[in-house]
């Protein structure tokens, strides 16, 4: 229905009473005459258009509109009309291929595009301009409304699934096309079309733009690739340093350089750039312990103000490795909710590039996309876990999404054509992440099987007389035997055997690797029995029985006695293995080793008071690994306050 605002105000009538006749037109848009809608005529866009918010739609047949007394020439329509277009394309913003772009110089931020490599800082392809970056839409295309109702088909860079209206579409073209071959609905080599990037949601801070000298960089980054990339691999380290040199080369060029997607880019890279530099700097030698966290703190903050677009309209592998690495430094840092949130977001961000599936075009990747996928999305699985360990929440992703695990291929032997293997005499740096992923499955298991959100399958929680222990200990069996068969399976190279016999270990990232390892393995145990040890000592009638006192245990005594005994033991060697490595560079992170000394030194107190456990082990070896917990506390004192809290906390335990 037409209402009075779409009336010009010569139409109206004057006497209230008449009403003229509708204004005839030259001609109608080619919108309305494709919809068979009124039109106006109005100019630059009629009202129909306009109201319909498609204004940059609407255009007319000059060659068929007879100029009117005094109206323009019909090249100064088609000048109002280039004006116009050219006007959308700069609120839309200017096509590029972010990585093909020769090498530019970011005046704001100092980041060099790339163009020899197929990444950005470890991910797009220039001939897969999906995988890595938002692939922004024409003019002619709508973004997609927060329902999934609508989307271009040809949006291939997101994941819709079988319920959604999308999905339907896109099975419609296929079938109409009559081609629905992996290759025929992939990206293939193309650049990215027109359309809109995320929202810029304050001005770019030119203040940020400052980078540590060059020496501090370059230790900050090999801290980082030395201590962290081994734990959480979400870059392709070449291709990032790379990117990282031309950092400093002074090549700089003016094609591009205003544009917004590039502009983006540069953002991106050094927002994460300064993550690095945070995770690095904590492991410096040039900084001294007592400044490494208000040092770190800073580059995060930096990182924050860098990227100045609304991180909600973002969908890239770029932006998935910038919060997986926020979240892997706010581990660190005192900010909890940020962390788990981070985390989140960067696993939905994740699922909506499709990472947690594997489909027919993600399986025709070359190896290089393929392995990446792969392997950011096992960090997001391990994050996961740790983090619903650390908090008590549930995990976000599901273990019914079975994406394979990355082959344990270090990142110079990945190609982009054929298929790269690692030479056998080389341990690879992904065994941690892959064995990781392996072990938190199990890890899963013991925390939706004991450590329920839910009051009702928390056993922690349960009333006395609802307490199942022949279930209990059933399920801690074959928890058990799954963590003794991962032991077993796991490869010689990440097997710990004690701290390394000489600091400059000829191999590095296997000894972080191993020990990291060995320290997530044992944790992981002490949580699989330590309900045993909670419930003997809460409700020891229902898990020891009467004949035990008198020292004729029955076949359950002794099973109860044996997790709890092993719980105890597990937490001391877990002790013993963090406190030989505090003299040696190549260890467990700061905050991983407070956090899991402090969990080891809470299950030594509990062990003081069960019943299960006799005086003669707790005698044998409490003190010992008492004052080694505080020792491993009191070394992170200075660097984490999270340490000295530590302290307090177990002091003021103990003394109770």
């Amino acid at each position: 229905m037409e209402t009075a605002s779409s009336v010009s105000r010569d139409e109206r009538p004057e006497g209230g009473t008449h009403q003229s006749k509708r204004r005839r037109i030259h001609t109608a848009c080619k919108a309305c005459q494709d919809r068979k809608t009124k039109c106006d005529g109005g100019r630059p866009a009629c009202s129909t258009c306009t109201r319909r918010g498609l204004a940059a739609e609407c255009h007319y047949d000059v060659a068929a509109i007879p100029p009117p007394q005094g109206a323009p020439s019909s090249i100064a329509a088609l000048e109002e009309r280039l004006g116009r277009l050219e006007q959308t394309r700069t609120s839309l913003g200017a096509t590029t291929d972010i990585i093909a772009q020769p090498l530019q110089q970011s005046p704001a931020y100092g980041h060099v595009s790339d163009g020899s490599s197929s990444y950005s800082h470890g991910l797009a392809e220039p001939h897969r301009p999906s995988i890595g970056f938002p692939t922004p839409r024409g003019p002619g295309q709508a973004e997609v409304d927060g329902l999934a109702t609508v989307s271009s088909v040809d949006d291939s860079d997101c994941l819709y699934g079988a319920s959604s209206t999308i999905a339907l579409a896109r099975f419609c073209q296929v079938k109409a096309t009559g081609d629905d071959s992996p290759e025929a609905t992939s990206t293939g080599p193309q650049r990215p079309t027109e359309g809109p990037l995320p929202e810029a949601v304050r001005d770019r801070d030119e203040s940020v733009a400052l980078y540590p000298p060059r020496q501090r960089a370059d230790d900050y980054v090999r801290c980082f690739t030395n201590f962290v990339h081994p734990l959480f691999p979400v870059l392709h380290e070449p291709v990032f340093m790379r990117q990282y040199e031309r950092l400093w080369s002074g090549h700089s060029g003016d094609d591009g350089r205003h544009d917004p997607a590039d502009q983006l880019q540069e953002a991106i890279f050094s927002s994460t750039l300064n993550i690095i530099f945070a995770l690095g700097c904590q492991f410096s030698p040039l900084v001294p312990a007592q400044n490494r966290t208000s040092m770190a703190h800073d580059f995060y903050q930096r990182s924050r103000r860098i990227y100045n677009y609304e991180v909600l309209d973002s969908m890239s592998l770029p932006l998935v490795q910038m919060l997986l690495l926020t979240g892997v430094y706010l581990q660190s840092a005192q900010n909890a909710n940020r962390c788990w949130n981070v985390v989140g977001l960067a696993i939905r961000v994740a699922q909506g590039l499709g990472l947690h599936v594997e489909t027919a075009r993600s399986r025709v990747l070359c190896q290089v996309d393929r392995e990446m996928r792969r392997r950011i999305w096992h960090c997001c699985l391990v994050l996961d876990r740790l983090l619903s360990m650390t908090f008590g929440r549930p995990v976000m992703i599901s273990t019914k999404w079975a994406v394979p695990l990355p082959s344990l291929i270090d990142d110079e032997y990945l190609q982009t054509q054929g298929e790269g293997v690692q030479p056998q005499d080389v341990p690879s740096r992904l065994g941690l992440l892959a064995y990781s992923s392996k072990l938190f499955l199990v890890l899963e298991d013991i925390l939706s099987t004991f450590y329920s959100s839910h009051p009702d399958f928390n056993v922690t929680e349960v009333a006395e007389d609802e307490v199942n222990a022949d279930k209990i200990l059933s399920d801690v069996i074959a928890l058990n035997r799954r963590l003794d068969n991962f032991l077993a399976e796991m490869p010689s190279y990440l097997r710990y055997v004690g701290p390394p016999m000489q600091e400059t270990s000829p191999n590095r990232s296997v000894e972080i690797q191993r020990q990291v390892l060995h320290c997530r393995f044992l944790y992981t145990r002490v949580l699989l029995l330590r309900p045993v040890v909670h419930l003997a000592t809460k409700y020891p009638s229902r898990f020891l029985s009467q004949a035990a006192a008198q020292g004729n245990d029955t076949t359950d005594d002794h099973l109860v006695k044996l997790f709890c005994n092993l719980c105890f033991h597990t937490a001391t060697d877990l002790v013993r293995s963090i406190h030989q490595n505090l003299a040696y560079t190549y260890r467990s992170s700061a905050w991983h080793s407070i956090y899991f000394t402090f969990g080891a030194a809470v299950v030594l107190l509990c062990a003081q008071i069960c019943p299960a456990i006799s005086s003669d082990v707790i005698e044998a070896s409490f003190e010992h690994s008492w004052a080694e917990s505080l020792a491993i506390l009191e070394h992170y004192r200075v660097q984490l306050p999270v340490a000295r809290q530590s302290i307090q906390t177990l002091k003021a335990l103990k003394g109770k």
